[in-house]
């Protein structure tokens, strides 16, 4: 998404859409997201799309000769249906 199309919630609207569609026309059993632990907007993308911060991956991805954690989303089929 482009610079100037950020912070109105577009990304976290097409991310929850997407979700969705995988638990309804796909029948996804389980959706999965890892995220750089240096991006706050695409854990707060993921969160806002329902995805549960399920653990941390110590300096798992290497950028630019800099380490940063990964951090690992993820929904199952149970959860999801049970959301409000």
């Amino acid at each position: 998404l482009g610079v100037d199309y950020w912070g109105r919630g577009i990304a976290s609207a097409a991310v929850k859409a997407y979700v969705d569609l995988l638990f309804t026309a796909r029948e996804a059993m389980r959706v999965a997201a890892s995220v750089m632990g240096n991006n706050e907007a695409s854990k707060r993308v993921a969160e806002k799309a329902g995805l549960l911060l399920e653990g941390i991956a110590p300096r798992a991805y290497l950028k630019r000769g800099v380490r940063y954690d990964r951090f690992q989303y993820g929904l199952d089929r149970p959860t999801w249906a049970a959301r409000d």
